[in-house]
């Protein structure tokens, strides 16, 4: 029933805007989410078996890594044609159009060399970052919720929100759906089983390291 249903508010998905360039929020959901992960790391380096200077867990080039990635995610997934027929806008993240997809592989590339520079184990490098991922995708899906997009299907339930980019349905608000699993859930499950059972030291038993495990 729409009178059932909550309004989403229709946001501005820029928080800032200073002549040509712009902070919005999904963009900020990248950065807050990098800077969380790496106070995170710092907190949890010592139950892990890796030994890495401190310095090393602030390379900035991992900022770079994601905004270019993310941005690339968009052009190759969402707007390839336009984006190649204006390749300058390609490189102006401050217009919009970050991509979660695009973040992910590089970050995974930049893991393993990483860990092959520094002859580190990935698996037990991939535990720590799997703990603090699901920060930066759960802000990321609020910060699609402010943006007004990945709505959920046409439903009666009384959690119901009205969308209004989509019409006047009520739809489920599979935004927040989604930051409570990819987010909340995803980063307490891990940080149960990795740091207050102890087995962040033991890596073939752990998320990144299950695979691994099942052939011992």
């Amino acid at each position: 029933m729409i009178h059932m249903a909550f309004m989403q508010p229709d946001l501005s998905p820029v928080l800032v805007q200073i002549g040509p360039v712009a902070v919005r929020y999904y963009g900020l959901a990248y950065v807050v989410g990098i800077v969380a992960g790496i106070w995170l790391i710092r907190a949890v380096l010592p139950r892990s078996p890796l030994v890495i200077d401190a310095p090393a867990i602030d390379d900035v080039a991992v900022f770079a890594i994601v905004g270019v990635g993310g941005r690339l995610g968009q052009v190759l997934v969402y707007e390839p044609a336009y984006d190649l027929a204006h390749p300058a806008e390609i490189v102006q993240t401050w217009t919009g159009g970050m991509s979660f997809h695009g973040g992910l592989v590089p970050v995974v590339l930049a893991g393993l060399v990483f860990c092959r520079i520094r002859r580190l184990d990935p698996l037990a490098f991939g535990d720590l970052l799997v703990l603090v991922a699901p920060v930066g995708i759960g802000l990321g899906r609020l910060a699609n919720v402010i943006n007004g997009e990945l709505w959920g299907r046409v439903t009666a339930v009384p959690w119901a929100v009205i969308v209004q980019r989509a019409g006047p349905e009520p739809r489920h608000p599979s935004q927040l759906y989604d930051a409570l699993g990819e987010g909340a859930l995803l980063f307490g499950l891990p940080w149960l089983l990795a740091v207050r059972a102890g087995s962040l030291r033991r890596p073939q038993r752990t998320c990144v390291g299950r695979p691994h495990g099942t052939r011992h």
